[in-house]
């Protein structure tokens, strides 16, 4: 059964400006690291921003699904060459990922998939970015009703 697409792959700026970020903020960490003036109290706030940014961009770039298409009882997740099916029922929670990005949602499990106990995706290409997109609220409450059916929570 041909599914409804709700989902947006991450960008290529996406990608480059993580790749960009990381990079300048490791050029900086190496300079600081090779220069006589070197104080050691920089070295925990360049480490700070390097694996702030690496955590930040693997969760809101590297590590959303590249598409989702809703199949009705079931949601069809594809991450590379990986492709798995997520039943309605077995979806414990549906929640934005962060504050600031409301495109992103994130899909928790009441057993792991494919990709694990939850899935990130993006659910469409950004904009409006205050304002939480109409697949969010959709499958809420379908999630919602399916719990109810079911009498019970994950």
């Amino acid at each position: 059964m041909a599914g409804k697409k709700i989902s947006f792959p991450a960008r290529k700026s996406d990608k480059d400006f993580a790749k960009l970020w990381l990079g300048s903020v490791g050029i900086v960490l190496l300079f600081a690291l090779v220069s006589e003036g070197f104080e050691m109290w920089s070295l925990p706030i360049i480490l700070i921003f390097f694996l702030g940014g690496l955590r930040y961009f693997n969760k809101t770039v590297w590590g959303i699904a590249d598409q989702v298409d809703d199949c009705g009882e079931y949601l069809r997740v594809s991450k590379g060459s990986k492709t798995d099916e997520i039943t309605i029922s077995s979806i414990c929670e549906v929640c934005l990922a962060y504050p600031n990005h409301k495109h992103l949602i994130t899909i928790k499990l009441s057993k792991p998939c494919l990709f694990g106990r939850s899935v990130t995706f993006r659910s469409h290409k950004g904009f409006p970015v205050f304002r939480a997109p109409e697949a969010f609220f959709d499958l809420k409450h379908r999630v919602d009703s399916a719990k109810n059916r079911r009498g019970q929570a994950c």
